[in-house]
């Protein structure tokens, strides 16, 4: 039904790009990475620094690092989104699309579209690294940014990105330094002088160099995977969110089969857009796709293989069923528990771990991760993820608009990035400037 894009960039390419002052017309190609980096490596630290991480609510967001890969775990419309909600913030694109191509073409365009290549002061704003490799589009999970905006990379290799990351160096001023320890940086998060840690996966590291203190939260159950950001966000100094998979659970067996016909439809319509060359056709309870002449923006046969997954869904049996398997969940409330004994304030929000988190040892669970908690915070805004179920949408923007005290920035895309356990947190690294006064 579908065919492979036209040109898949060789392996080990990489091209520097630049935004001109024609954004919409004109990408200039500076030199292949060989040569404007010369294969620099960052700076190995030889001991422990004296490291402070950055907030993960406060300041404003000045520099941010996304990435784009061909894999089907986030769309167009999110990325959209995160850049529309920051106007103003430099932006690093990491992609796997070949300049010379189609679907690089198609990719810029869409973001152009929306005017997104420039601030507001009409200065371009966005800058493309492409590179061949494959590679995961998580970033935080192989670096952190200590509070004078440095990164810090994990000697680890999360999602293939050891080598993808150091070349941000050059880029807006970003300083890149290099840790012989490995560490994931998605289980980090700093509220006010405390870092909250996972118990489980390794961050002992912070002992040795960190002043902040650390506050560890239980884990799920081995062994079912856990990044922090999924399940815990601070809003503030002294206000954090936690997940809560009651609400969605109850919400779920409540649906009729009418309302779960309905929600997966969407959620199909949601691929398709970013997929960029699939049509759906729906008919009733039933949907179509066919392929379009348009470039791909997901490598075809990974948004089939999506696709085949969520639908599957569209039987209400098959959808209840799944929710009915998992088990009923108690670690997001011990984690609730340690955070609000340590006399921080906790906010409860929807959270439904989508069997990923759960370590439930059956057949997978066909349902995405719904992450609310998963926002990405700063001074001025929340950027929140949506996922078609407005009694849960609604419900948590209310919520953290009266928790948080500042705007909330819908992220479409949500169920799409939660069938790869994501949100708008876990696909960004930003570098911030320093909290206003008062």
């Amino acid at each position: 039904m579908f065919s492979e894009p036209e040109s898949i960039p060789a392996e080990g390419e990489m091209f520097r790009i630049m935004s001109s002052q024609r954004y919409t017309a004109s990408i200039r190609i500076i030199l292949s990475v060989s040569a404007l980096f010369g294969w620099v490596s960052p700076v190995l630290s030889e001991s422990p620094p004296d490291l402070t991480i950055q907030s993960s609510h406060a300041g404003s967001i000045e520099s941010l690092i996304l990435i784009y890969s061909w894999s089907a775990e986030m769309g167009i419309v999110s990325i959209t989104d995160i850049l529309s909600a920051l106007p103003d913030a430099n932006t690093v694109i990491i992609s796997q699309f070949d300049p010379a191509t189609d679907a690089f073409t198609a990719y810029q365009s869409r973001l152009a579209g929306n005017g997104l290549g420039y601030n507001r002061r009409g200065d371009p704003r966005i800058e493309f690294i492409q590179d061949a490799r494959p590679y995961g589009p998580w970033p935080r999970d192989q670096a952190i940014v200590d509070r004078s905006g440095t990164v810090w990379l994990s000697d680890s290799d999360q999602h293939g990105l050891k080598n993808v990351l150091p070349n941000i160096h050059e880029i807006f001023g970003l300083n890149t330094n290099q840790l012989d320890i490995a560490f994931a940086g998605s289980n980090l998060l700093v509220c006010g002088d405390h870092v909250i840690a996972s118990e489980r996966v390794g961050n002992d590291f912070l002992h040795e160099f960190s002043r902040q203190s650390v506050i560890r939260v239980p884990a799920p159950p081995e062994p079912a995977p856990f990044h922090l950001d999924l399940m815990v966000m601070p809003l503030s100094d002294s206000v954090i969110v936690v997940g809560d998979d009651m609400p969605v659970r109850d919400l779920f067996l409540a649906m009729s089969d009418e309302e779960i016909t309905k929600l997966v439809l969407q959620w199909l319509t949601e691929l398709a857009v970013s997929a960029n060359n699939i049509k759906p056709r729906i008919t009733g309870d039933r949907v179509a796709f066919e392929r379009t002449g348009d470039p791909a923006l997901i490598l075809p046969r990974l948004a089939v293989e999506k696709m085949g997954t969520i639908q599957r869904l569209m039987d209400p049996y098959v959808f209840r069923t799944a929710v009915q398997r998992e088990p009923d969940y108690v670690w997001d409330d011990r984690i609730a528990s340690t955070l609000s004994n340590a006399g921080i304030r906790v906010i409860r929000v929807p959270m439904w771990p989508g069997g990923i988190l759960s370590g439930f040892q059956g057949s997978q669970s066909p349902l995405p991760v719904i992450t609310y908690p998963n926002l990405l915070v700063w001074e001025d805004g929340i950027i929140m993820p949506v996922y078609g179920i407005p009694e849960l949408d609604d419900m948590t923007r209310t919520i953290l608009e009266d928790a948080g005290k500042r705007t909330v920035y819908p992220m479409r895309g949500g169920a799409l990035l939660g069938f790869g356990s994501s949100g708008p947190h876990c696909l960004t690294l930003e570098v911030r400037g320093r909290p206003s006064a008062g």
